[in-house]
């Protein structure tokens, strides 16, 4: 005969735990009236839920933790409102660093001590068990999908973004040569030559306003990109080339070591890499 005092055994509710138990450890059931033992977590004989809510599993919540902790997710599983302030802070990382050793801290949980605190102290049911495993091996495989899919987004997205930025400030020292080109111009109507020093078109000095480096060369002048923190731009350059054309002075700016898809639209050359070796 089953012991009805021994808690550690998770009841199922079955027929022969309720015959075996009549008096201690036995409660009526809200449902039919009969006796029940008082971990059941539904009614054998009617099938009246005697749990206030579903069974919470450590292993569940332990997988939520670990996959979607950052958002808070295994929070709002066990119904805990303070679930919000992971959601809000997800983007600092801290959500997710906490989540994680909240995984470990929840697989490593005794059963018993955890059915205590989350499920009223009642144990799951062999239903109740078995779903639980279904919903972790459901929940691992949306979360090894998710983390696949976001890998591929960023492996697509961070040097997309990368490229950006490069192009902003390549494209932003582009329009501070206007003076060069304006002022050269301006000299080579005059004197029918290009100038050999920057102060002989009034510029003084070869820094451009964003920090870069502006050059005179025999056929024009070249822009030397100064960014130490970004090896795909620091010390890579741009050649702007004079060359005459029907309305006089033109230039062409497909020289230099920068990379084409770095480069703005019409200073592009077809037979340049866009690798730097």
């Amino acid at each position: 005969m089953a012991d009805s005092n021994d808690t550690t055994k998770p009841y199922s509710a079955t027929k022969s735990a309720v015959e075996a138990g009549a008096g201690e450890g036995m409660i009526k059931c809200p449902g039919c009236s009969k006796d029940i033992h008082q971990l059941a977590s539904d009614c054998p004989n009617c099938g009246f839920p005697l749990r206030s809510r579903g069974y919470k599993s450590k292993n569940i919540t332990g997988a939520l933790a670990m996959l979607f902790g950052a958002f808070g997710v295994h929070r709002f599983f066990l119904g805990q409102w303070w679930g919000l302030f992971y959601l809000l802070t997800f983007w600092t990382g801290i959500p997710s660093i906490i989540s994680f050793f909240e995984a470990i801290v929840f697989w490593c949980s005794n059963v018993k001590s955890w059915d205590a605190k989350y499920n009223e102290g009642k144990p799951a049911s062999p239903n109740e068990r078995t779903g639980a495993g279904t919903i972790v091996l459901i929940v691992v495989i949306i979360g090894f999908i998710g983390v696949a899919i976001i890998g591929i987004l960023a492996a697509i997205a961070i040097p997309a973004y990368q490229d950006y930025t490069v192009r902003a400030q390549v494209n932003q020292a582009m329009v501070e040569t206007s003076d060069y080109k304006y002022a050269i111009n301006k000299y080579y109507q005059a004197n029918n030559q290009l100038p050999y020093d920057l102060s002989e078109i009034g510029i003084e000095g070869n820094a451009l306003p964003s920090g870069h480096q502006a050059e005179l060369t025999d056929s024009g002048f070249v822009i030397t990109y100064v960014i130490q923190d970004n090896d795909m731009l620091n010390g890579k350059t741009i050649e702007f080339e004079a060359y005459l054309d029907y309305n006089g002075l033109a230039w062409d700016c497909t020289g230099g070591s920068m990379l084409n898809r770095h480069r703005p639209g019409t200073c592009r050359n077809s037979d340049a890499s866009d690798s730097y070796e």
